[in-house]
């Protein structure tokens, strides 16, 4: 049976100063470190979130069920004492009002929706139809130069920096130690 260790890295708790590569490899190794601590940071305060989210879920629970039936009784009474009302659309009570309203107009299609925008089209009602129209940015990098003059188009690219991190296996800190002449 093989046992599998764990390769833990060294790394600097800060720098101050770059001023070579081994000093580049040296701040990365300190980003490396701050993102484990905040990740350490994040999943302690999300699981301390999920905690407290839970208890409030189950503290309302009781409440949120009451209300949902109480508002099940008033929407089975309801509709059955409409014609009280005459032609006024709600009552009004000591601790609120209820009553109908009309809900906003929807679209119902009779056909299927592109089979009404072919009618609609075909009608030339066009006013009804919304078309969304973009450039192909991809198709239009590729345009030769004097097409993309007569276009008015210009194609710029920058070079920018990255910073990528590597995989982070257990990090380890070294023990408190005297900065080299304060400089890191």
């Amino acid at each position: 049976m093989e046992e599998t260790t764990e390769k833990k890295v060294l790394i600097q708790r800060d720098i101050r100063k770059v001023e070579s590569w081994q000093d580049v490899d040296r701040a990365m190794g300190v980003l490396r470190g701050c993102d484990a601590e905040m990740n350490g940071i994040g999943a302690e305060y999300d699981q301390q979130i999920a905690e407290i989210q839970a208890a409030k879920a189950k503290a309302l629970k009781p409440l949120v069920d009451k209300r949902a039936r109480v508002e099940g009784l008033i929407t089975e009474f309801a509709p059955g004492r409409r014609a009280e009302l005459g032609k006024k659309k709600s009552v009004k009570l000591v601790h609120g009002v209820v009553g109908w309203k009309l809900a906003p107009k929807a679209v119902a299609f009779t056909h299927s929706k592109e089979r009404t925008i072919q009618l609609a089209e075909a009608r030339g009602l066009e006013s009804l139809l919304r078309r969304d129209v973009d450039l192909d940015k991809g198709a239009v990098k590729k345009l030769t130069a004097p097409e993309q003059l007569a276009l008015g188009v210009k194609i710029t690219q920058d070079e920018r920096l990255f910073i990528e991190l590597a995989a982070d296996p257990a990090i380890e800190y070294p023990a408190a130690e005297p900065a080299e002449d304060g400089e890191r």
